[in-house]
């Protein structure tokens, strides 16, 4: 699931929406593990040109699941991902991956934000897996 949380007219029409630092919003993903995550500008305004043209109710899901595993939603994902890569003529490069690609972003996560909303960011229930993801030895003397 995909929840929306953009800004503008959502901030009065919308009792779920939240507004972080500046003019961000921010999306709610309900899979295996619930997270909110940030929205980029660039994600505002796609999903914010989306919600004006749609205007969903307040409660009205972005993109449903429909009942398919998560896994398979993951693998859905991975495969555009690479496509994208392939399109980008990036895909042939060694360390450029759907996996490295989440992996950089949740560095900057982790940068801003810590370990905690590194793993919220990536889905993960362990503190320690996310650090050993990110090379990052956070419980070193």
């Amino acid at each position: 699931m995909l929840h929306h949380t953009p800004t503008n007219w959502l901030e009065s029409n919308n009792p779920s929406f939240y507004k972080g630092q500046g003019d961000s919003g921010t999306v709610t993903l309900g899979l295996r593990h619930r997270r909110t995550n940030p929205l980029t500008p660039w994600g505002i305004e796609v999903v914010g040109e989306y919600l004006t043209a749609k205007r969903p109710g307040p409660h009205d899901l972005l993109c449903v699941i429909g009942g398919k595993p998560a896994h398979r939603l993951a693998h859905a994902v991975t495969v555009s991902l690479r496509e994208a890569l392939v399109a980008a003529r990036i895909a042939g490069r060694p360390r450029v991956t759907a996996r490295s690609i989440a992996l950089a972003s949740a560095v900057q996560v982790f940068e801003r934000e810590g370990i905690v909303a590194a793993t919220r960011f990536l889905g993960s229930n362990s503190l320690d897996a996310t650090a050993a993801s990110l090379g990052f030895d956070w419980q070193a003397d």
